[in-house]
């Protein structure tokens, strides 16, 4: 429950940055749009092998090569735009907190040397951004198991019926 408060409280540091969010969402379903037809076209390759039909055999593994490729590229593309996302927010605290740290009495300053406030400026915000970034991988790895998933039963009926 303290990660969803957090989360909610550090949303408002992602102004300026969650189209980056937005993107990584949308090539994340991509992948999994491939990771669901993979398995199907496998099955047809299958099905090709044993018909001994060349033309289309060929076909399908220059279809099933595409969709691989495609799929890392989507990746490659949604993890870049996961890292600007994330390094974005990472400024955005940083300047936040050590803004907030300069308003700070005399007093406290004197009591904690500065490399304390550096410390903590560096790990709090670093542990900010992990929990989007782990909740964004978490929720894309959750779509690409379910999307494969849902291949493997289409894959049973399709072969298998």
């Amino acid at each position: 429950m303290e990660t969803l408060k957090s989360l909610k409280r550090t949303w408002k540091y992602a102004y300026g940055y969650r189209r980056y969010l937005f993107i990584f969402i949308f090539f994340g379903i991509l992948t999994t749009v491939c990771n669901v037809l993979n398995p199907l076209l496998v099955a047809q390759l299958i099905i090709e092998i044993t018909n001994q039909n060349v033309n289309n055999l060929i076909l399908v593994g220059f279809l099933i090569f595409l969709f691989s490729i495609g799929t890392e590229v989507f990746w490659l593309i949604g993890s870049v735009a996961s890292n600007k996302f994330s390094r974005g927010v990472l400024v955005k605290l940083q300047c936040e907190l050590a803004s907030e740290t300069l308003l700070l009495e005399q007093k406290e300053l004197l009591t904690n040397s500065s490399g304390v406030f550096a410390d903590r400026i560096n790990n709090d915000c670093n542990q900010v951004r992990h929990v989007f970034v782990e909740l964004s991988h978490t929720v894309i790895t959750t779509m690409a198991s379910l999307g494969i998933m849902v291949a493997v039963f289409l894959v049973n009926k399709y072969v298998f019926c």
